[in-house]
């Protein structure tokens, strides 16, 4: 695991007290079996909306060979390590917060093409046009400025590379962000948490205008809805978005 000293500590203090008082902050041995939870999980629904879009990622990147991955917002590494054990991959996950980067290390360091890394992303750690797909799972909402994340990942990637962002919400209008951020705020403030209100942010569908996108799955397709409402299936509630150079 490299170390830095860039992060706050601020960020690092806050984030991890709401994954504490959210009970997201796992023991090692849970974490290895991710996504894989008991039912008496008290986020056992959420894991079971990870287990299908991790599967669904898993599928989609195992038809290419010999990839550079690299995970932004690894967290606990878990999704990193299933990518790792499953692809013709070598798998970077990086994170800037130390807390569940060492649980990452513990938990999954003897995986011999895996590595963590404290990185800030907008650091110039990795070389321009090396790696094959970037994955942004649960992470894009702790980056404020959009435009500037993606232009960033767009340098890192080969010209055949993407990035995948996954299991985060995105808004189909501003107003729908307003209301999502007056939503977040009423909640850090319940949570004891109000400093958060300024390290979480909501994007809009209309920011991915400018990029080369596909939306490879819509949670409100017809037949996603179909399939949550008839077929005893997990499915995702996140949209999952590919961007191309």
């Amino acid at each position: 695991m490299q170390d830095d000293s860039f992060v706050s500590e601020d960020f690092e203090t806050c984030y991890i007290k709401v994954r504490d008082q959210e009970k997201r902050i796992l023991p090692i041995e849970a974490i290895r079996k991710l996504p894989v939870v008991p039912t008496t999980h008290p986020h056992y629904k959420e894991w079971q909306v990870r287990q299908f879009s991790s599967r669904k990622l898993v599928t989609y990147l195992s038809q290419k060979n010999s990839l550079v991955v690299l995970e932004v917002g690894c967290g606990n590494g878990w999704l990193s390590a299933m990518l790792a054990r499953n692809l013709d991959a070598l798998v970077i996950g990086v994170d800037v917060q130390r807390t569940e980067l060492r649980q990452a290390t513990h938990a999954f360091g003897e995986q011999q093409n895996l590595y963590f890394m404290y990185v800030n992303i907008f650091r110039d750690v990795f070389r321009k046009q090396s790696i094959d797909a970037i994955i942004l799972a649960a992470s894009v909402q702790y980056f404020e400025n959009f435009n500037e994340l993606i232009s960033k990942l767009l340098s890192l990637l080969k010209d055949t590379g993407e990035i995948h962002i996954m299991d985060s919400p995105f808004y189909g209008s501003q107003d729908d962000v307003s209301l999502a951020r007056q939503r977040s705020e009423r909640y850090f403030v319940l949570t004891a948490t109000p400093e958060m209100c300024g390290k979480y942010f909501h994007h809009s569908f209309q920011q991915l205008a400018h990029y080369n996108h596909k939306v490879l799955y819509n949670p409100k397709s017809v037949i996603s809805r179909l399939k949550r409402k008839v077929i005893k299936l997990s499915q995702g509630v996140f949209p999952w978005i590919c961007i191309r150079k």
